[in-house]
């Protein structure tokens, strides 16, 4: 009995944490960037983010008070989210230029290798949580509450992995990078930042007829996030 509920404990005050930290994270985060580099409007990060740190503190509070119903519904999510997370950490060296990585470095490696150790701490505490959860004394007691089973999640492991990878294969096979749109918003944004920088393009997007696109900008002195806009 003192092994499950001490487990149960244990995940519950990490859930709090990591919410709390998330929300904290968040609101860093928003201090960063450009609010003028918004290509969606209104932007659902905010809500999003608020929403997820309550649900988790929420699930933390259950899991102190010893509630085994939600045992398996998290460790199927745990299993769920493992993959996307360490594809997604995978994938992220490659978004930008290796250049532009080796001026970030030396620029302000705080700000931007924060969502690097993000990602590496979001891995280890899934994976924390999903062993736990997964651990004997805990999966005897939910089992015989009638409310878990002995089997891994088998499948959580599959739809992780295919929420992501079909996607990719998705845009890759089907989908090719608008060239000329990105093009196009580095010329707008060397006619209005010059030739002393250089360009790589984000994110391009249509809203209300016109184009937007999120741009950085970056010499060996600074790097900065900007919006240039143009009409189609």
């Amino acid at each position: 009995m003192y092994n499950y509920r001490s487990i149960l404990t244990r995940v519950g005050i990490v859930l709090i944490a990591v919410g709390i930290l998330e929300f904290v994270y968040f609101l860093y985060n928003s201090t960063l960037d450009d609010p003028k580099c918004i290509l969606s409007n209104p932007s659902p990060n905010s809500s999003f983010s608020s929403s997820s740190s309550t649900f988790l503190v929420a699930l933390g509070v259950f899991f102190l008070r010893g509630n085994l119903q939600i045992v398996s519904p998290l460790t199927w999510f745990a299993a769920f989210s493992l993959p996307s997370l360490v594809i997604g950490l995978v994938r992220l060296p490659f978004l930008f230029p290796g250049e532009f990585w080796g001026i970030a470095f030396r620029i302000d490696p705080i700000r931007y290798f924060m969502p690097t150790l993000v990602k590496i701490i979001g891995i280890a505490v899934a994976l924390w949580i999903y062993t736990q959860l997964r651990a004997a004394p805990l999966v005897s007691a939910c089992v015989r509450a009638g409310h878990c089973t002995t089997t891994p999640p088998k499948l959580a492991f599959i739809l992780g992995i295919a929420l992501v990878v079909v996607p990719l294969s998705i845009r890759y096979f089907y989908f090719t990078p608008d060239s000329v749109a990105e093009a196009q918003a580095v010329e707008v944004a060397r006619t209005e930042y010059g030739e002393g920088y250089k360009y790589h393009v984000r994110a391009v997007r249509q809203y209300d007829g016109q184009m937007r696109a999120c741009v950085d900008a970056y010499n060996e002195q600074e790097i900065k996030l900007v919006r240039v806009e143009w009409e189609q």
